[in-house]
């Protein structure tokens, strides 16, 4: 026995009786058990060609740069991994793409630079502010800068779901 539509109503195909009401909440209920298409997954990860731009620096002889980003994101997970030079930090990625990584110190010839990164993924890159405070090893902070990095990604465009069009 099936659920058509008769020219009345819904009928059962073999008693030819109305079962309006029956048929569609059958229909429906099988209807909204099957499968559509999966929404698109977050992903960033790969290597970004990076341009390192000094902002600004209460330091001395601040000298920065350009150096590949490699970023470990498994598709849908908010973990990113990302690396920079010395710089191996941890942190959450959103679907519109913005990232927040956990601040880290880097000790470098006794001394300590302590990273605070936050930026925003694209579909061709990333662009992210990066503060670093400077001191030696068991010290304060004696000064800082920030700069910009601007990530331009390598093979396959990254997907944002979030992203506004």
């Amino acid at each position: 026995m099936r659920c058509r539509r008769a020219a009345q109503g819904w009928e059962l195909r073999r008693t030819g009786v109305l079962l309006g009401p029956w048929c569609l909440l059958v229909g429906s209920a099988i209807r909204a058990t099957e499968p559509g298409p999966s929404p698109p997954l977050l992903s960033v990860a790969g290597t970004y060609a990076t341009a390192v731009t000094l902002i600004a620096d209460s330091c001395t002889g601040t000298m920065v740069h350009d150096n590949p980003t490699v970023v470990q994101q498994q598709p849908g997970d908010t973990i990113v991994r990302l690396t920079h030079a010395a710089i191996a930090a941890s942190g959450s990625v959103h679907d519109d793409g913005r990232f927040h990584m956990t601040p880290v110190v880097v000790p470098i010839a006794g001394v300590n630079y302590h990273v605070d990164i936050d930026g925003r993924f694209a579909m061709r890159g990333f662009a992210a502010t990066v503060h670093v405070g400077v001191g030696d090893l068991g010290q304060p902070r004696r000064c800082g800068y920030t700069v910009r990095w601007i990530g331009d990604k390598q093979g396959a465009p990254n997907v944002i779901p979030g992203r506004r069009r």
